[in-house]
């Protein structure tokens, strides 16, 4: 015997109501855990490159995600010699609240061994009912003698257009006050407002040191006014930035203002990859 048609209409109006929403808030958390990986990684190379006083180019990357958690791989060759990193991180907190996300990693560089630990803090709006801004913060460690490398930002999320095929996270902002659940909608191929692109820039301060014990964690930096129309961001010191874009690409620039991400992300699989090189090269 069928279902009568207003019956069947009934229970799909309900599943369309009642699902729609999780699969938003799934897809925003796997955007914040691939926007807080991605700062990750440019916030490796930075300390690294400072350590063993080399740019880093060629440096290949993977990362698996989902609206839980997330694993990265690094791999490529640092004075010469093979190097991995390793880097598994979880994100906690629940609809309407603030999210943290937290990781660790390990592996060698450059003949060294290498450690780190951060975390990356999601903050809510009550009044967007959305997430604008971000605090990250990364200690890493590489060596027995032991060279310390802090790398702390405040970020502010912003909606922008990139160039098609763009290998670097430049972009002219579109428009101001978009926030982090733009990324689900940006990465399925439509936009916010004008945007074509979900970007985050993050004000940085890096602090170096040799010793058997860490620095003191360096103040949160001042966080940026939101981006306006037309303004035009690129890569420069003390300034990380990470972009996915409508086509794909996730794109990103170490706060040395050297060192570029470039790569494909795929939210539905929960993948992404890509390399690190040097800008101009």
């Amino acid at each position: 015997m069928q279902l009568p048609f207003l019956y069947k209409l009934l229970v799909f109006l309900f599943f369309l109501l009642f699902s729609a929403p999780v699969l938003a808030w799934q897809e925003l958390r796997k955007t914040a855990n691939l926007m807080s990986a991605s700062e990750a990684i440019l916030s490796v190379v930075v300390v690294v490159s400072e350590k063993f006083d080399e740019r880093v180019n060629d440096l290949a990357w993977s990362a698996e995600f989902s609206e839980n958690e997330w694993q990265v791989e690094m791999n490529g060759l640092v004075q010469g010699k093979e190097s991995n990193v390793v880097m598994s991180g979880d994100i906690w907190g629940g609809s309407g609240e603030p999210m943290l996300v937290e990781y660790t990693g390990k592996g060698r560089v450059g003949g060294e061994p290498v450690s780190l630990s951060g975390k990356a803090h999601w903050l809510y709006n009550e009044e967007t009912e959305d997430y604008h801004e971000m605090d990250f913060s990364q200690l890493t460690k590489i060596g027995e003698n032991s060279f310390w490398g802090w790398v702390a930002g405040a970020e502010i999320i912003g909606g922008g257009i990139i160039g098609a095929g763009a290998s670097v996270a430049a972009a002219t902002i579109a428009t101001g006050g978009v926030a982090l659940g733009a990324g689900a909608w940006i990465a399925a191929g439509g936009a916010a407002g004008t945007a074509s692109a979900l970007v985050s820039m993050s004000n940085t301060v890096k602090s170096m040191t040799e010793g058997d014990a860490p620095p003191s964690e360096p103040e949160m930096p001042e966080r940026s006014e939101a981006p306006k129309a037309g303004d035009e961001i690129s890569p420069q010191e003390n300034l990380t930035l990470v972009a996915l874009s409508e086509d794909n690409l996730v794109t990103g620039s170490a706060p040395d203002g050297i060192h570029v991400m470039s790569g494909r992300y795929y939210i539905d699989d929960g993948f992404a990859e890509g390399d690190i090189s040097i800008l101009g090269n």
